[in-house]
């Protein structure tokens, strides 16, 4: 087997001959040594060379002092620590921060994800940075048992295999290396993130938005003609008189035929623009954040926080009209709608970091970066539409 992977080491295909020294490594065979310190002087990989090094090393030192061989007092190599020396018992109960924590916990929840989909490699990896920002998350059974699970050794040596960057891409390469993943949905009602659900909430947040408009259009008309009871006759041009009375007929009739389809046209508007928000929202946390998380699972924990959102705001412009439209109260409503948008934000950044597993911190700059490519993408749109009707006006003329 040593042979082979002697042979393998003259491979013109470099991971083949990355997987041949990992292999030598672990044989731990002083045999490997001279075939490794020629990989380091005529490599034309400098990676490789640097593995080649650090693996004659680690054979080296696995070799007893007593026994002394030729291969073991040529200059040459020493490893890839693939096979780590088991490190002093750890102290699990130093300090962790909190910040190291909540990373830790988001990397152990990736981890458990990838283990369900079946790539037991980046589980491995994802694994290995959450127990080197938390070394105590390996008192936790579930944790233990995925740890033995993926190292296939006892935990204090599994985790040390875990710990360390080197070890571990040994053991990411013995299970199939990593490999692209579809995103996947993970933590609160992930399992409900289907679309065929986003369409009920969407449906349902159409339906709240269309309600809010009428309830709102509605308690304006008698605000307005709460005003218009205090306007004095007007006399028109041809000299006929209109009484507040006329005003507030007229309004109505026009208010009343205008509002079903108005307020149907604000439920569209409303959908649209929440989608709209959302993939920008999401683009921002996939390709500029590196966020792990789908389209589907936001729109099914944000459409349904909106909805809430919506039916608030309406209520308090409910309230708002039944106390009167006093200026203290007009204040009043101000200040509870600055507060209230600043709550708004906080959780609604919360979310976006659960759902793309960053922290809420990631998920207001997500949607700060989503908002700016909107921004972008209107502006870039609006320059191309006044280019093209100059382009047809020019042409015309």
């Amino acid at each position: 087997m040593i042979d082979q992977y002697i042979q393998q080491l003259q491979s013109p295909d470099p991971a083949q001959r990355r997987s041949a020294i990992i292999a030598l490594a672990n044989a731990k065979d002083p045999a490997a040594l001279k075939p490794l310190g020629a990989i380091y002087r005529t490599d034309p990989d400098p990676a490789l060379r640097e593995m080649a090094l650090k693996a004659g090393r680690y054979i080296q030192q696995a070799v007893p002092a007593a026994q002394p061989t030729a291969e073991a007092a040529a200059p040459g190599p020493v490893p890839l620590r693939a096979e780590p020396v088991l490190p002093p018992e750890p102290d699990l109960d130093r300090a962790v921060s909190a910040r190291d924590k909540e990373l830790a916990q988001g990397l152990l929840d990736v981890s458990v994800s990838h283990l369900t989909a079946g790539d037991r490699a980046r589980a491995a990896e994802t694994l290995g940075k959450a127990l080197a920002l938390n070394p105590r998350l390996q008192k936790e059974s579930f944790v233990a048992n995925m740890v033995i699970t993926l190292t296939n050794r006892p935990l204090r040596e599994g985790v040390a295999v875990l710990s360390d960057p080197l070890a571990r891409d040994s053991l990411i390469a013995s299970l199939g290396g990593k490999r692209k993943l579809k995103a996947q949905a993970h933590g609160k009602g992930a399992e409900t993130a289907t679309w065929s659900n986003v369409a009920i909430d969407i449906a349902l947040y159409g339906l709240v938005a269309a309600l809010a408009f009428f309830a709102i259009y509605t308690l304006s008309l008698n605000m307005l003609e709460e005003l218009f009871a205090t306007m004095p006759d007007t006399t028109a041009a041809d000299g006929t008189v209109y009484t507040a009375e006329d005003f507030t007929e007229l309004f109505n009739d026009i208010g009343l035929a205008a509002m079903i389809p108005i307020a149907l046209g604000q439920s569209v508007f409303s959908v649209i623009s929440l989608l709209i928000q959302a993939a920008a929202i999401h683009g921002a946390a996939t390709m500029i954040l590196k966020g792990d998380g789908t389209l589907v699972y936001l729109l099914r924990r944000v459409v349904p926080f909106q909805t809430v959102v919506i039916m608030g705001y309406a209520g308090l412009f409910i309230v708002m009209s039944l106390l009167g439209g006093s200026e203290s109260v007009l204040s009043l409503y101000g200040l509870v709608s600055f507060i209230g948008s600043l709550v708004v934000i906080f959780f609604l950044s919360s979310i976006v970091g659960q759902v793309y597993n960053f922290g809420a911190a990631s998920g207001c700059g997500a949607i700060l970066l989503g908002g700016i490519l909107l921004v972008v993408l209107f502006f870039c749109g609006y320059c191309g539409l006044i280019s093209v009707l100059g382009t047809l006006l020019s042409g015309a003329s």
